[in-house]
């Protein structure tokens, strides 16, 4: 009838091109260059009742992209899906190297399950952690001061005893005052003792 369905949408697209009058073939076919060349190849004849508008509308939905009102190549070879040879025999085979491998069905279901999982919540992490530190650098707070210097060390260590308390550095009775007198070696050593 038409070839094929790869040499049949050569013909859709060769079809639009003589409509509009364009130099080279397009890529995609409108409604009009499809229903054209499928009543000059006689496939109303074939299949009266078929309503070729609503195939031409279940092949261009069927990706799921956004509809343009033109039938692509991609759009068309799913009907390479439809064909019996494709996939005869396939289902029982498939399923008897599973059990082979995987030991029975629901195995394989609960190891690529987990394998699936663990991509996706790793990716998730990732994800919710870059949006996280795009917040943050986005909409920075203004109360948020910047990292003390080397220099500013002995304050930072002060402020850090006022709001937690001295027993981080191993002094219970510690006054944040005697703190701020001592060096950051002297602060290093009594958190290791």
């Amino acid at each position: 009838m038409l070839g094929g369905i790869d040499a049949c949408f050569a013909k859709f697209v060769e079809r639009e091109r003589a409509l509009q009058g364009l130099p080279a073939s397009p890529k995609t076919a409108s409604y009009d260059a499809f229903q054209k060349t499928c009543v000059q190849a006689g496939f109303s004849k074939i299949a009266p009742k078929a309503d070729l508008k609503m195939l031409f509308l279940f092949l261009h939905e069927m990706p799921g992209r956004q509809a343009t009102g033109y039938l692509s190549f991609s759009e068309w070879s799913l009907l390479k899906g439809f064909h019996s040879k494709a996939i005869a025999g396939s289902p029982a085979r498939l399923r008897r190297i599973i059990e082979e491998v995987y030991g029975s069905v629901d195995e394989a279901f609960q190891r690529m399950h987990t394998a699936w999982l663990r991509r996706a919540l790793a990716k998730g992490l990732k994800q919710t952690a870059l949006a996280g530190l795009m917040h943050c650098v986005l909409n920075p707070k203004p109360s948020l001061e910047r990292a003390p210097s080397r220099a500013s060390g002995s304050s930072f260590l002060a402020n850090l005893a006022n709001s937690r308390g001295p027993w981080l550095f191993g002094k219970r009775d510690a006054s944040p005052l005697s703190l701020s007198k001592t060096s950051s070696s002297q602060v290093s050593q009594e958190c290791n003792a």
